[in-house]
């Protein structure tokens, strides 16, 4: 390694001069490039091990042909004026260890565009300088594969392209990381993932700055912040403390910071319908909106909010059928899903999922709605419901059954179940109308004529 730093820097020592160099020797390729901004060789020997081509101004696109030097370990194209896409050929150099400090793929005035190549992921023996920064304006989401480079020690940087989506977790397996992992002033717009946390041995310049990163820090990447000595920069410009997901409603305004764990939206004059991103706030515990002019379908979306204690949809002008995903609130201790007068108008059988929300307790009521079919024997498990049942003024059919008929002796309150319901009378059969059958028609037969003698 030593010999080799030491003929790298003769090579830059001699690129001073002023003619140019060409081939200097069979494993040490670095060549000046020519005038007027020379693109870069397509040719070299196949036995090249490093292969510096930084700050030459050369322009145009990165040659695929690079990819048949699968002996190089030292690769600098960095601090260049090029352009175009980066070839997935480049991930055949998989013995490249490291790069020329702050360059490799970045450095001033680099246009490089399009996706990062997920074949980078094959450089697993590189320790220093993954830099992809300076004028690059890649996009697109980031590979994941990027987290097999677990020997990087420093210099992880792809500040200032257009990445979008989630910051891959993967990356949080480069735990020798210990100087400069940068993935600031892009466009990622998830959480912070907790397995960046791991990144412990970091002492300077951890900066995840300008993205669109959302929820709140966690407290695996926080804890960092002692140890980073300089620019532990994770807030900055983003939107943390904001729940990933929702999208600002002027109806519902306040509920966006993580810190709401409470909606309290009941009887005031609210109207429309309730928005998909709903269910992005996971950390609420009790949700109520009933009293109100909602309209549509409840959605499925609401099934997320699994902290939920308490849901209220009572009283509305919902319509559509109840969705199933209620029955993933294994938390709920009350839910309200009745109407007064018919305000309500869901429709279709009541979900049997709705029997999994054991702890409920007090009350279940979900009358004068439109339901259809028979009482889900499931509801029979929902033993600590003992104040009130009210599945009245629906269309439910056949018999009770007997598993929530034998919970009638524990209520307290009312027990209307019956009441303006066909129970006791069979559920409709759906009708199946046989397939039409199309009659074949006989051939015509045609006579023959006699021969005429």
């Amino acid at each position: 390694m030593v010999a080799r730093r030491r003929r790298r820097q003769q090579l830059r020592t001699m690129r001073k001069g002023a003619v140019h160099l060409g081939l200097l020797a069979v494993s040490f390729w670095r060549a000046m490039p020519l005038l007027n901004a020379a693109t870069l060789p397509t040719t070299l020997p196949t036995a090249t091990t490093d292969l510096d081509y930084s700050s030459g101004g050369w322009s145009g696109t990165i040659p695929t042909e690079l990819g048949l030097l699968v002996d190089v370990t030292y690769f600098d194209l960095g601090s260049n004026a090029l352009t175009g896409t980066v070839p997935t050929e480049l991930g055949y150099l998989s013995e490249i260890t490291g790069s020329g400090e702050n360059k490799f793929l970045g450095g001033n005035g680099m246009g490089l565009t399009g996706t990062m190549p997920t074949e980078l992921g094959n450089f697993v023996k590189m320790t220093e300088w993954f830099y992809a920064d300076g004028g690059n304006a890649m996009s697109g989401t980031f590979p994941t594969q990027l987290g097999r480079l677990v020997e990087h020690v420093k210099g992880f940087n792809v500040n200032g392209n257009a990445f979008t989506g989630a910051m891959p977790t993967q990356l949080g397996n480069m735990v020798k990381m210990s100087s400069i992992f940068n993935l600031g002033d892009n466009h990622f717009s998830s959480s912070i993932p907790t397995e960046f946390g791991k990144l412990d041995k970091m002492v300077n310049v951890y900066r995840l700055w300008s993205n669109k990163l959302c929820n709140d820090v966690p407290t695996e990447v926080q804890a960092l912040s002692s140890g980073v000595g300089s620019y532990f920069q994770v807030t900055t410009d983003n939107s943390i403390g904001t729940t990933c997901g929702w999208i600002e409603d002027a109806r519902f305004p306040g509920v966006g910071p993580t810190s709401v764990t409470s909606i309290s939206w009941g009887s005031s004059e609210k109207s429309g319908t309730l928005p998909t991103e709903i269910g992005a706030l996971t950390q609420v515990t009790g949700f109520g909106i009933g009293g109100n002019e909602m309209t549509g379908q409840i959605p499925t979306q609401l099934g997320r909010l699994t902290e939920a204690t308490y849901v209220a949809l009572q009283t509305c002008l919902w319509s559509g059928t109840l969705p199933s995903e209620l029955g993933k609130l294994a938390k709920l201790t009350r839910i309200r899903l009745n109407a007064n007068n018919g305000e309500n108008n869901m429709v279709g059988t009541f979900p049997t999922e709705i029997g999994n929300l054991v702890l409920l307790n007090s009350d279940l009521r979900v009358n004068y709605n439109s339901f259809t079919g028979p009482i889900p024997t499931e509801l029979g498990r929902l033993t600590d419901v003992t104040v009130t049942w009210r599945l009245k003024e629906n269309s439910f059919c056949s018999d009770v059954p007997t598993e929530v008929q034998a919970l009638s002796s524990g209520v307290t309150g009312s027990w209307f179940i019956t009441t303006g319901n066909s129970i006791g009378t069979a559920c409709p059969t759906i009708a199946t109308s046989a397939p039409t059958t199309v009659p074949i028609p006989v051939p015509t037969v045609v006579p023959i004529p006699a021969p005429t003698s």
